[in-house]
């Protein structure tokens, strides 16, 4: 819920005639209740995925992995998953921080950019996310190192993270402004450079012929350090606006 002091700079006085009226908070709560609905489900989906797949890849006796890779390598890409989904279930929330930014303009305007570019990058992280789910899946059940497989499936991972990062950052520069007192930019800039030393990583693994077990620990450990400090240096932002 909005505060109920931001409703009183949310909502505008009347439209002079002959102009297009701006957005209303109800306006913005309709159609924000059914973009985050439909975002959730999207990602919850993914984690719903990975969730299922964590006893029998840990504890069940019944259900023995085909891949090698060390249970410990294993949970360090799971927390790293975790935390993305910490994280990333959030990111509707900055289509909900567009439009009360945006309310002052032509609602058509506002609308038309909402529904044909912003929504659609937002459900663009809900997919990859799920991406990231299901690799990571694949890559704990059936990576083996010393088989190609097994580097397929590990690039794979750390390539579809990478790439989740750099789409938010990217996103997160065009719906932030310059001088805004928000964390988007810090977001943004952060995602960009830990996802940068991902692929730095990805690229160090094809020249240096690395091991898939220092690949999928080095990259897990800057995704791991990206998460940790969003999360410890604004944690407070991802509940207010």
């Amino acid at each position: 819920m909005v505060p109920a002091e931001q409703k009183l700079t949310v909502m505008e006085p009347s439209p002079t005639p002959g102009t297009e009226a701006s957005l209303t908070l109800d306006e913005i709560d309709a159609g924000m209740r059914v973009a985050q609905t439909v975002y959730a489900v999207a990602m919850t989906i993914g984690l719903k995925n990975v969730l299922e797949a964590f006893y029998p890849i840990f504890f069940s006796p019944t259900s023995p992995r085909s891949g090698t890779l060390s249970l410990c390598v294993i949970a360090l890409a799971f927390v790293a998953v975790m935390l993305l989904a910490i994280r990333f279930f959030w990111a509707s929330r900055n289509l909900y921080a567009y439009l009360l930014r945006s309310h002052t303009k032509p609602r058509k305007v506002v609308f038309r950019r909402f529904m044909m570019v912003h929504f659609p990058i937002a459900l663009g992280h809900a997919v990859l996310f799920f991406f990231v789910c299901d690799a990571f899946i694949e890559m704990a059940k059936n990576a083996q190192p010393g088989h190609s497989s097994g580097t397929d499936l590990a690039v794979q991972f750390v390539a579809i993270y990478a790439a989740l990062l750099v789409l938010n950052a990217l996103w997160l520069f065009c719906i932030t402004q310059s001088g805004d007192d928000g964390p988007g930019r810090t977001w943004a800039w952060s995602n960009l450079l830990h996802s940068g030393l991902a692929i730095i990583v990805l690229i160090g693994f094809g020249v240096f012929d690395l091991s898939i077990v220092a690949l999928i620990v080095a990259a897990c450990t800057i995704f791991l350090v990206n998460s940790v400090v969003d999360l410890w240096t604004s944690a407070e932002h991802y509940f207010r606006f």
